[in-house]
């Protein structure tokens, strides 16, 4: 997607925004991208506004920054109502590691926002993360793990969150199945997603009004302070997303 957006970045930052961390990648902007549509106020932390803007609707607003840099991770988060963290990782280790970004970052983030009146912190995260036998804890610098600490330090934190565990991530088409939700870690391998499914979910959790494609037991009160993993089930309509319990378990601690 191309438009003529001018980056600009914008101190003091608009109350009320939902802030997209990862915003240009290939969850983050499918997502951002539903978010707009349905006229919510979006700002993304971003490295590059001018790549950025080539990417992202014009009603984004972008902050320029980094999140191995704590007090622009910060500064993008003054005001806002809802996060999403969707960043992914350019390497296993120094410069963008996993360790930087889905532990260190998501740990500065929480604590930025620890005392604020902001009502939901979205993580995405990956199933496997409890399985120390998990082949990507072998053979990608222990990655799951780093995610796994990020998602500890969210719920040490006490923000109000939902952490998503995503299976088998894919750039298939979305919609052509619905989305299974499930609790406990228990499955590895053999389920996949669409990216394109997981964005569209993800946007439902973040908008305040509510989602609108979850089984109708849902609301916004039964998904805060949960973790589960997510993937397509052709059982389900696509473009909905269901769970096999009227209501999500709470996170215990740690």
């Amino acid at each position: 997607m191309t438009n003529d957006h001018t980056p600009e970045i914008l101190p003091p930052m608009t109350d009320g925004d939902i802030l997209v961390l990862g915003a240009t990648g290939r969850v983050g902007a499918p997502m951002v991208a539903h978010l707009c549509a349905r006229g919510l106020p979006v700002r993304a932390l971003v490295r590059d506004a001018g790549h950025a803007a080539s990417l992202l609707p014009a009603t984004v607003q972008l902050v320029e920054g980094d999140l191995r840099d704590h007090d622009a991770i910060e500064h993008a988060a003054q005001g806002c109502q809802r996060i999403a963290f969707v960043a992914g990782v350019n390497g296993l280790a120094g410069r963008g590691s996993s360790h930087e970004i889905e532990f260190a970052a998501v740990s500065a983030l929480a604590e930025a926002v620890r005392d604020t009146q902001m009502d939901r912190f979205l993580l995405l995260s990956s199933a496997g993360v409890t399985q120390p036998e998990h082949p990507h804890n072998c053979t990608f610098g222990s990655v799951l793990s780093c995610k796994r600490r990020g998602e500890e330090a969210l719920r040490a934190s006490a923000v109000p969150h939902v952490i998503l565990r995503a299976l088998g991530l894919r750039d298939l088409a979305g919609g052509t199945q619905g989305v299974r939700m499930v609790q406990g870690d228990r499955i590895a391998f053999g389920e996949v997603i669409a990216r394109d499914d997981l964005a569209a979910m993800m946007a439902d959790i973040a908008d305040p009004a509510g989602g609108r494609h979850f089984a109708s037991e849902f609301d916004q009160a039964s998904l805060t302070g949960a973790t589960f993993e997510v993937f397509n089930d052709a059982a389900i309509p696509g473009g909905t997303w269901n769970h096999a319990h009227p209501a999500l378990q709470s996170d215990g601690a740690g």
